[in-house]
């Protein structure tokens, strides 16, 4: 069962890209990229082999279900729950989820810089770089990107070092998941776990 879903997975990079994803500097590797396919059950994503899916609670609701607009893909890591102990990626979507033109320096955002358009299909994805501040301490560099496939909008915090770890929007890991964003029917996977 693992086999085919790593196949079902490696099959949908590859019509993904056959479609045509170009970016400066994307890697011809992230045709190679493995992994499983997570179903929230708002959207489909694939998890890389050695990242792992940290669910989304919704705080405002009793018993905190699991939010199926919203997943942490985290590289690495121990724990279920500590999600910035790794670099990792929030994935959101839904109806008004705008990506705002870099913000002026202010006390939490500082450094903010346009990157140029990535396209993967049918997806243009925009957005920014910048550093993140608390209070006077910069706490690391991320990236905030927003696109749109006709279906949902979509919303991706990239937190580039953690841990000691670090990623890029040049690894083949994070274009592989970018690229592989789609709109679910509705049926998600077990949380926690990838599935189709």
């Amino acid at each position: 069962m693992r086999r085919v879903r790593r196949l079902l997975a490696v099959m949908a990079i590859l019509l993904l890209l056959a479609a045509g994803c170009t970016a400066p500097g994307l890697p011809d590797a992230v045709t190679e990229v493995t992994g499983e396919i997570h179903d929230t059950g708002a959207f489909r994503v694939l998890v890389p082999d050695g990242w792992r899916v940290i669910p989304v609670e919704d705080p405002f609701t009793d018993g905190r279900p699991i939010r199926s607009d919203s997943v942490f893909l985290r590289k690495g890591g121990e724990s279920d729950r500590k999600v910035a102990e790794k670099p990792y990626i929030r994935i959101e979507c839904g109806p008004d989820l705008p990506v705002e033109q870099p913000p002026a320096d202010d006390v939490l955002v500082r450094n903010a810089e346009q990157i140029a358009q990535l396209s993967c299909g049918e997806i243009v994805w925009n957005g920014y770089t910048a550093d993140d501040y608390q209070g006077r301490v910069c706490t690391g560099r991320f990236a905030l990107l927003g696109a749109e496939d006709g279906k949902q909008q979509y919303r991706v915090y990239v937190r580039f070092e953690s841990g000691g770890d670090e990623i890029s929007l040049d690894d083949r890991d994070v274009l592989a998941i970018l690229a592989s964003l789609e709109s679910s029917d509705g049926a998600a996977s077990v949380p926690g776990e990838s599935g189709p």
